[in-house]
């Protein structure tokens, strides 16, 4: 089944609505969606990794940003998502590797 452009974004648009609101896990059902449909969409997965972050699925977070090299060429994406990652290696006890990937990103 292919949506029209227009209900791409429509898509798009209620996923960032639920995320926004702090439904996080319809924000994750519609991101996932999206996905299903575009698997290459950066911005749906970026949006993947806000939502994993915010219901605290830090093993996820580490999961989804194993790569990051997709992102570079948005450069606030990319730090964001650098930071996202740091973030959860802290949080999953990973201080060395959060610290080092922070010198590496320059912050």
């Amino acid at each position: 089944m292919d949506l029209t452009p227009r209900e791409l974004m429509s898509l798009r648009i209620l996923a960032f609505f639920f995320y926004q609101t702090g439904s996080y896990e319809s924000a994750k059902r519609a991101v996932k969606s999206l996905l299903v449909l575009d698997p290459k969409n950066l911005w749906a997965r970026g949006l993947n990794v806000l939502c994993e972050n915010a219901l605290e699925n830090y093993e996820n977070v580490l999961a989804l940003t194993e790569d990051l090299s997709e992102f570079a060429q948005d450069s606030a994406q990319y730090k964001s998502l650098i930071w996202l990652r740091a973030r959860s290696l802290q949080k999953t006890n990973r201080h060395r590797e959060a610290i080092a990937l922070m010198q590496k990103a320059g912050g």
